[in-house]
């Protein structure tokens, strides 16, 4: 559809100076809220019950790290 605007592959949107590179998508848990700071990598964790407990784990050790620094 775009190409049939005028845009052309390498190009960025409106005049030509806008962002060429894919926009990045984040992952978030069920429930988080409005205003949820950081995602998790898409494909990262299982959506399971073990990817969740690594996900929790993986926080508890950043935490502890941030704490004990």
């Amino acid at each position: 559809m775009l190409e049939k605007m005028g845009w052309q592959k390498g190009e960025g949107l409106g005049n030509g100076n806008g962002r060429v590179d894919p926009v990045l998508a984040a992952q978030y848990s069920k429930g988080v809220g409005l205003g949820a700071s950081t995602g998790v990598a898409v494909g990262q964790y299982e959506d399971s019950k073990k990817g969740f407990l690594d996900q929790v784990k993986d926080k508890t050790v950043q935490r502890f790290n941030e704490d004990s620094t």
